[in-house]
């Protein structure tokens, strides 16, 4: 078998096993609703109202008050369909799915190939109960740790991850099976010494590069379910997501300059079997959130979901940036107009990872509120939508 034979071999079996065709529809449904913005797989703009980032604050105690554009007005041009900002991810499924031949149409770039790999070996697997079942009452580590090895780690490819590691930390095993892990317990403190800087509960690594924040809530209780309240999260854990975010985004457009592609960078936050994503753009100051969403539907876990986390994951592969129609002064997130101009330059260029201050360490998530900013729910349908993004429902339903 020649080099190329053997790349492609994995994924003509794929696509020629008869047990894949339901797995394949559902994908095929999820670039969908990725087009249209439909079952609110969409990203909605964000503008930012009150900071105190020009103070010396940790992240749990950061203020950060946010408001969805477009809430009164209803209006749909400040939501945008997820592929929009995945539109290399997005080909490669559509192109992979498309092409029935004998050679299927698999990505050149073997990072890329790699990846899609990962996600179908992960879609294909049939048990991922284990990321329902719950941890010792408080332990966040054990919760990161779980979701870690069996959802974030099988869906990239050569990367680790580190916990945050603090005083009376306890572990415990995060399934039933005995497994190696690919993490380990650290210092994950980023920030600006003089402004917003803390500690995340777990960040993605690339070797020694950081590539992603995530964020970690402890069940409870007393936690409003979604199905209940229409769409609750924790305002609190909301508001401090979003500024490990800008946070973020401005580590990374320092120590990464000119090597990304766009200076989109996504943090991530799970909390209940729900997933909430948050993407900052420190140039054009641009902010965008997504939905609340379930990880499982009926029981099974969502591909949706799924995909859509592999395209964050995977977003230095994946991600294409803004869209045009977002790089104006009516879409940004005015975080630039709240600092002066000596503040914002001190986040452009002295953020870093680790970061200590005389602030003391406190744990992130607070179980006990509840509340967040409302979603819009109108569909969406935007001026410029990319040509691969053209699917045939995209006009009947929006």
């Amino acid at each position: 078998m020649d080099a190329e034979e053997n790349k492609t071999e994995y994924f003509k079996d794929f696509l020629e096993e008869e047990g894949n065709e339901k797995l394949k529809i559902r994908i095929e449904n999820a670039l969908q609703a990725f087009a249209s913005g439909n079952d609110y797989m969409f990203l909605r703009c964000l503008r930012v109202v009150a900071v105190d980032a020009r103070t010396d604050v940790a992240f749990n105690n950061a203020t950060c008050k946010v408001e969805t554009m477009g809430i009164e007005t209803k209006e749909s041009k400040y939501m945008a369909p997820i592929g929009c900002f995945f539109l290399t991810g997005y080909k490669i499924l559509q192109d992979f799915l498309a092409d029935r031949a004998s050679t299927p149409r698999v990505p050149a770039d073997k990072f890329q190939r790699r990846a899609l790999q990962r996600l179908l070996q992960f879609l294909s697997s049939s048990d991922h109960s284990v990321l329902a079942e719950r941890g010792e009452e408080g332990c966040e580590a054990t919760v990161a740790r779980r979701y870690a090895e069996h959802l974030l780690m099988p869906l990239v490819d050569e990367k680790t991850y580190m916990i945050d590691s603090y005083p009376g930390i306890q572990y415990v095993k995060c399934c039933d099976v005995d497994h190696s892990y690919s993490g380990k317990c650290g210092d994950t403190s980023f920030g600006l010494e003089d402004g917003w800087h803390g500690n995340v509960d777990l960040l993605i690594m690339n070797n020694t590069d950081v590539e992603l924040p995530v964020s970690f809530g402890q069940s409870s209780e007393d936690d409003v379910s979604v199905s209940e309240s229409g769409d609750k999260v924790l305002d609190n854990e909301y508001s401090q997501m979003v500024v490990k975010t800008f946070v973020f985004s401005y580590l990374q457009g320092r120590q990464n300059s000119g090597k990304m592609q766009n200076n989109l960078i996504p943090s991530i936050g799970i909390k209940n079997e729900k997933l909430i994503v948050f993407m900052y753009d420190c140039e054009n100051d641009v902010l965008l959130g997504s939905h609340l969403l379930d990880l499982f539907d009926e029981g099974d876990i969502d591909v949706r979901i799924v995909i859509f986390l592999w395209f964050i994951l995977n977003y230095k592969l994946f991600c294409t940036g803004l869209i045009d129609d977002y790089k104006f002064d009516n879409y940004q997130a005015d975080f630039h107009t709240l600092l002066d101009e000596d503040c914002l330059q001190r986040y452009r260029n002295g953020v870093t990872m680790p970061c200590h201050s005389k602030t003391s360490h406190k744990r992130c998530f607070d179980p006990n509120k509840s509340d967040v900013p409302p979603v819009l729910e109108k569909r969406v349908k935007i001026s410029n939508l990319p040509e691969i993004l053209q699917w045939d429902i995209f006009d009947d339903r929006c």
